[in-house]
């Protein structure tokens, strides 16, 4: 399966992982009881590529500082409504003919 993001193909993930994101409030009351204010929960989806080529990372870059919704489908994730979070976007140049390993987070909207 290829891999794409708000239907640009895109290289498959080196790895990823998925966790969980809480969206409300916890705080302890006067009382000493936890209290938890939940509005929802996010799955939070941290992404790497490694030695992808420079258009490759370029590609990723515009999708990962443009504050939209989208679908991304990876190997073993199914379509998702993701949004990509703010500053996670990471690059760092392998070798003397730059390669690119590649990172970032996104966030699932639903």
């Amino acid at each position: 399966m290829a891999s794409t993001w708000g239907g640009t193909t895109i290289p498959d993930p080196q790895n990823y992982s998925v966790s969980e994101e809480f969206v409300g409030a916890q705080y302890v009351a006067a009382s000493g009881a936890l209290l938890t204010d939940a509005v929802a929960s996010r799955r939070r989806i941290e992404i790497s590529w490694g030695v992808i080529t420079t258009a490759e990372k370029d590609t990723l870059l515009g999708k990962a500082t443009t504050q939209a919704t989208s679908a991304l489908v990876m190997p073993g994730l199914s379509s998702t409504n993701v949004e990509p979070v703010r500053n996670s976007f990471q690059a760092s140049p392998v070798g003397v003919t730059p390669v690119w390993d590649v990172s970032c987070t996104v966030r699932t909207t639903a």
